[in-house]
């Protein structure tokens, strides 16, 4: 096949102050849909191709953010992004009348940053996200149509870093890293694996490397799980490194 390229929407971030850092996408049927945050305008929207053409729609305005993640819930779209310090969501069809709800809001905190979301089969659903403020891993969660959030305690501060949930098994697994914190701090610092059922208890180890979690992509499936996460070191005593690590297992 040949690859191509093609812009969806032209001017969505008011350089250099604001860039959009996170992204969603879902292919579904003939149609690829794309949520994104437009700097420029201060809107939640989402970009629809059906065929050969493009039709982008705003979802809620005047509403600041950073990442999205976008599932078919039934042949509908269920769409959850940050919005101004909360985790907001969505559910319907494209070219419909949004309604925005929120579903975790923490006072005083900023949270909903870069969610990740996985649906089961019997329709619940389970939503990670970062707690900006604190420096943690948050968790909404839909059980009978009713949502609920939760902070995951953990003895690792910091975590909640660019999260990413699998299914595995009758469980879940949310892989999470902690960024780097202190002013002047460069280099990642860890990479964190929280487990549990949906309603939890949850527990929470550390890979051994370090230096790492800085990004996170995590995937499962029939042959295991798989988890991919940047490593980032500066250091004027051991030197440099910047790598992509994959872990593997069947679990890890």
């Amino acid at each position: 096949g040949v690859a191509s390229s093609e812009i969806v929407v032209n001017r969505i971030a008011r350089f250099p102050t604001t860039q959009v850092k996170a992204t969603g996408i879902l292919a579904i049927g003939g149609t690829v849909h794309i949520c994104f945050h437009n700097k420029l305008t201060d809107r939640f929207q989402m970009a629809s191709r059906l065929g050969e053409d493009w039709s982008v729609e705003t979802i809620e305005e005047d509403v600041e953010g950073d990442g999205c993640a976008l599932i078919d819930d039934g042949g509908q779209l269920l769409i959850v992004y940050q919005g101004d310090g909360a985790l907001r969501m969505v559910r319907g069809r494209p070219g419909q009348n949004w309604n925005p709800v929120t579903i975790d809001q923490v006072a005083g905190s900023s949270v909903g940053l870069d969610p990740s979301m996985v649906r089961a089969d019997n329709g619940d659903v389970l939503v990670a996200h970062r707690d900006d403020t604190a420096g943690g891993l948050r968790l909404a969660r839909r059980q009978g149509g009713a949502w609920t959030g939760v902070a995951v305690d953990s003895i690792f501060l910091g975590g909640g870093g660019s999260p990413q949930v699998v299914r595995e098994g009758a469980g879940y697994a949310i892989y999470h890293g902690i960024p780097p914190g202190a002013p002047g701090q460069e280099s990642d610092v860890a990479l964190l694996e929280t487990t549990g059922p949906l309603a939890g208890p949850y527990e929470t180890g550390r890979f051994n490397e370090v230096a790492v979690g800085g990004t996170v992509g995590a995937a499962a499936g029939p042959l295991g799980t798989y988890v991919a996460t940047r490593e980032l070191s500066r250091s004027a005593l051991f030197g440099d490194s910047d790598a992509l690590l994959l872990y593997s297992g069947d679990p890890l």
